[in-house]
């Protein structure tokens, strides 16, 4: 399911607007199957679902963790992943720490051999945030995923989100060490505009904070790290290290409906009904339904 031959950026398809992908990449048209080792067995994941954060003022969602079990169960059940190659972090355990810990065993997995397809999946809510002082970006503002923890304080200093730099340093470190067979899904926004009506809500919140300028340079701060262009949207500077899957494009909202992230519940419906074995990225983003947002 996971297999791929370039790096793609995908931006679902929303209501009287048209897909799009990066223009300077094509979209991979083999199967969305892993290529070593027979089929699924190989695969590994990294699950994370948030609903209930840890700052009281965080509008808690609904669906998260719902989406992050129905992913793990589509893995487990469906594809027979086995379970021992999935790692899962629901509402507390996905701190911030843990969200870079278990990006990082995956790096330095002894089990995981080069090329095999591995899986990062992200449900909760996203920001945005001015871009500090001294990070070269596309945009103005860096986006972020925000860890279950956030804004709380541990060992006297304040939790923050994590940023695209630091992900895409991650995603490149174990592409460099586990090959560029990477799939990314993120069913979160970053329009910072996080609103609930009911069961309908926006997974977003303000962040309303400057970002320290060496947050995380113990992860980015190597000669290349330094040197590194931050690409707007978790696209990582001119490399092949993974695909990306993305709820929405950073103007767009990732709604989530009766307690189902509507993206997340989307992808795996369409996957289940046509078959992982008959699909490739380009034939599946055609057949994703319009989505609200």
């Amino acid at each position: 399911m996971f297999g791929f031959l370039a790096r793609l950026s995908v931006f679902v398809k929303r209501r009287k607007s048209k897909k799009t992908h990066s223009q300077t990449e094509t979209i991979p048209t083999k199967p969305l199957q892993p290529e070593s080792k027979g089929p699924f067995g190989s695969l590994f994941a990294l699950i994370i679902g948030i609903d209930a954060y840890e700052a009281p003022e965080i509008t808690p969602l609904l669906g998260a963790v719902a989406d992050a079990r129905e992913m793990e169960c589509y893995l487990t059940a469906k594809l027979r992943v086995p379970r021992m190659n999935i790692q899962t972090l629901l509402d507390g355990q996905a701190t911030r720490s843990n969200i870079i810990k278990g990006i990082q065993e995956l790096t330095d997995n002894p089990s995981i051999t080069r090329n095999d397809p591995i899986l990062i999946f992200y449900a909760g809510h996203g920001t945005e945030a001015p871009s500090p002082k001294g990070w070269e970006a596309e945009q103005s503002k860096i986006e972020m995923i925000v860890p279950q923890d956030y804004r709380a304080t541990k060992d006297g200093k304040r939790v923050r989100c994590i940023p695209d730099r630091t992900i895409g340093i991650l995603l490149q470190q174990l592409a460099n060490a586990k090959g560029n067979n990477i799939t990314v899904i993120l069913d979160c926004c970053h329009s910072g505009s996080g609103t609930r009506d009911g069961f309908r809500r926006v997974r977003s919140v303000e962040a309303n904070e400057d970002i320290p300028d060496d947050l995380d340079i113990e992860i980015w701060g190597t000669s290349e790290g330094k040197r590194a262009k931050i690409p707007a949207e978790f696209k990582y500077h001119g490399s092949a290290s993974h695909v990306l899957l993305a709820a929405c494009a950073s103007n767009q909202s990732a709604m989530e409906n009766n307690c189902r992230g509507v993206f997340t519940q989307a992808l795996l419906d369409t996957i289940t009904t046509l078959g992982v074995e008959n699909l490739t990225y380009a034939s599946l983003i055609k057949h994703l339904p319009d989505l609200p947002g």
